[in-house]
């Protein structure tokens, strides 16, 4: 029974990760869908751990290289996904005006812009207010745990705490996600009549990367302006490692429709 506790102490620390993970995504929804891939990813790892103490022997030994081989290039893959990420994460800004402003929408908070919200509403009013002839999209619908969606929070605020004009204000309220921000930030300016082939998108600096990566399917020449992270270190470095992990959905997932 002795020569088993390695094997159960940890097959039952992986069923607890997996839990753990399945909880964290219960009690947060999308938001937290990174953290709770992170938990059932190291519940997977352990579980095959636990599995090659089963075997023991040869076939054990086999198991725990091949599980170490996975996890180091699984490693090795994330930092060059971070690297692009971090690499991403700055403002590109050309010498024409653009068409139109897109302002990508983030958490609302009892009826109130979240301090990441804050700081794109922030980046986007300074460019506006050094525009004033250039239109703005504020686009976001109502998520998980929202009352009143992203966009008109976001158009309140940039008009009554940085004097924007309602009449350069547009509101799309049904994105839930960066691909239909995009695509539905375009479609909204097409059907009022105005261009959309140049935009300025304004967002968080992790988020810049899978920006561009989308804008180039939607068919659009974007430019980027990157808004500050607020919090900590701890903070600022988990919104950097989930878009890593957004990025390859991404990459593979995200596709406009009439590219499809």
């Amino acid at each position: 029974m002795k020569k088993r506790i390695p094997e159960l102490c940890t097959a039952a620390l992986g069923a607890l990760c997996l839990l753990a993970g399945a909880g964290v995504f219960a009690a947060g929804g999308r938001p937290m869908l990174f953290g709770a891939l992170a938990l059932a990813g190291i519940g997977c790892v352990l579980l095959v751990l636990a599995l090659s103490f089963h075997f023991g022997g040869k076939a054990g030994r086999r198991l725990r290289r091949g599980l170490l081989g996975v996890v180091a290039a699984g490693v090795l893959a994330f930092g060059a996904l971070e690297g692009v990420v971090l690499c991403g994460a700055q403002s590109a800004l050309s010498d024409a005006e653009p068409d139109a402003v897109v302002i990508l929408g983030a958490a609302v908070w009892d009826g109130e812009p979240s301090p990441v919200l804050k700081r794109r509403i922030s980046a986007g009013a300074a460019w506006l207010a050094e525009h004033p002839d250039v239109p703005v999209v504020v686009t976001g619908g109502v998520d998980t745990g929202e009352t009143v969606s992203e966009a008109a929070v976001m158009a309140a605020a940039l008009e009554e705490d940085y004097g924007i004009d309602s009449d350069r204000i547009y509101l799309e309220e049904q994105a839930t996600n960066t691909l239909e921000n995009l695509t539905c930030s375009i479609a909204l300016l097409k059907e009022a009549g105005l261009p959309a082939e140049h935009l300025l998108v304004v967002s968080s600096a992790p988020h810049l990367a899978r920006v561009r990566l989308l804008a180039g399917r939607c068919g659009v020449n974007a430019d980027c302006l990157a808004a500050s992270v607020p919090g900590g270190i701890e903070y600022r470095a988990y919104l950097y490692l989930r878009e890593a992990a957004a990025l390859v959905k991404s990459f593979f997932v995200d596709f406009p429709l009439s590219s499809g």
